[in-house]
């Protein structure tokens, strides 16, 4: 199980931002993408988690041979994409536990138990060392830059995807909060399979994850620095 990414190229307005990125994201593989600011790392993720101001000229992205480029961004997530945001926007009239009970239910189509459900918010609740009150506050209004990513952190928990993008996840956390969100990704990647490409330059978070496959951006193009140089 893979998702491919091939010789895609994306516009913003009139100008070309990724040029060419040929990539395979495998189940249980972690993948780090790596890239000056402004070289559109970025723009790659929210095209793939299915943004419409960016425009794709040409290539495609499919996982498990369905093109994800014929999706809504909801439908990208039902076929088993997550994707984080650096900066995730506040949604001042919605709870956390409400966006999760119904994120939940809808990536999963059924709400087994409310009572295994809560049991198990509450357990990775307590591993990332976020309060109970955590879950009546608004949707990142107000948060500090360290809970905003242990939200981010919270719904992969919960929602259990089987690809993840992550855009700078590691930004904002003090050194334990670190060590924990490296934990579950390397959890995640080893008994739920999930495929994970991450986007950091933070190399104390690249030497905790210790991914298998190693990308870089520059010029709009994307190669893999895991293959011998000619």
């Amino acid at each position: 199980m893979s998702l491919i990414v091939k010789n895609l190229k994306i516009n913003i307005g009139e100008k070309e931002v990724i040029k060419n990125a040929s990539f395979e994201i495998k189940s249980g593989q972690i993948t780090i993408l790596e890239g000056p600011n402004g070289s559109g790392k970025s723009t790659l993720a929210w095209t793939l988690g299915g943004f419409p101001d960016y425009k794709v000229e040409s290539g495609s992205v499919r996982i498990n041979q369905q093109d994800l480029l014929k999706l809504k961004p909801n439908q990208i997530a039902l076929s088993g994409l997550f994707l984080s945001f650096q900066n995730p926007v506040a949604l001042p009239n919605i709870t956390v536990a409400e966006f999760l009970r119904n994120a939940y239910r809808q990536l999963s189509g059924k709400l087994s138990s409310l009572e295994e459900f809560a049991d198990s918010l509450e357990k990775w609740l307590h591993y990332l060392k976020l309060p109970i009150s955590f879950l009546d506050r608004a949707m990142n209004e107000d948060f500090s830059g360290g809970e905003k990513k242990k939200l981010e952190v919270l719904q992969l928990l919960l929602f259990n995807p089987r690809y993840a993008i992550l855009d700078e996840i590691d930004s904002g956390l003090d050194k334990e909060s670190l060590a924990s969100i490296a934990a579950v990704i390397k959890m995640l990647a080893r008994n739920e399979k999930t495929g994970f490409l991450l986007i950091t330059h933070y190399q104390k978070f690249i030497d905790l994850i210790k991914p298998q496959i190693f990308l870089t951006i520059k010029n709009g193009i994307i190669k893999n620095s895991n293959e011998p140089k000619n």
